[in-house]
């Protein structure tokens, strides 16, 4: 249950900061949140490991790379992770 709280709260914080940078750069970023936001919801399970979406954020931030579609689909998917644990239970 605490799991579940915990990434309720990282969800709602990621939603907020997907759509402040969707609004930002529009329609490129905004199309890759939305098809990464799906994701999690595949059959693949390395979809969902949460260490992924987050590597590529850190990446993207920290690296010369300068592409916004980049970062807005990492929290697109990173916001899908969490959905899918809040809905689903966390994974084993």
């Amino acid at each position: 249950m605490a799991a579940r709280i915990g990434w309720a709260v990282a969800g709602l914080f990621l939603v907020a900061f997907t759509v402040s940078e969707c609004a930002k750069h529009e329609a490129p970023a905004t199309a890759a949140a939305v098809i990464f936001l799906g994701l999690p919801w595949l059959p693949w399970r390395p979809l969902r490991i949460a260490w992924v979406p987050l590597c590529l954020l850190v990446l993207y931030t920290f690296g010369t790379f300068v592409f916004p579609p980049f970062f807005t689909a990492g929290l697109g998917w990173l916001t899908g992770i969490a959905t899918y644990r809040v809905v689903r239970g966390p994974e084993p």
